[in-house]
């Protein structure tokens, strides 16, 4: 959709609708992530609240916690596609 397109032209991370596209939403992941250094990851500071934006999905996941590390560990572990 054009207004996805221009979402990510504006450093904007979109979802399909009710994640009903999971190759283009693991795309779109990809793009947030940082293999190398998880930590540095655009995915977890936005998920974190470490960007200083507000982010759109609710409250922020601390560092270290369950939901965070549940991430981290993914991308740890080279974010496969399953």
């Amino acid at each position: 959709p054009a207004n996805s397109l221009a979402a990510v032209a504006q450093g904007v991370f979109l979802l399909s609708q009710d994640m009903a596209d999971n190759t283009a939403d693991y795309a779109a992941v990809q793009q947030e992530i940082n293999l190398g250094n998880p930590a540095a990851s655009t995915l977890l500071l936005k998920v974190s609240g470490d960007m200083g934006a507000t982010h759109a999905g609710g409250t922020p996941w601390a560092v270290g916690s369950s939901q965070y590390n549940t991430i981290s560990d993914w991308i740890t572990g080279s974010a496969p596609f399953n």
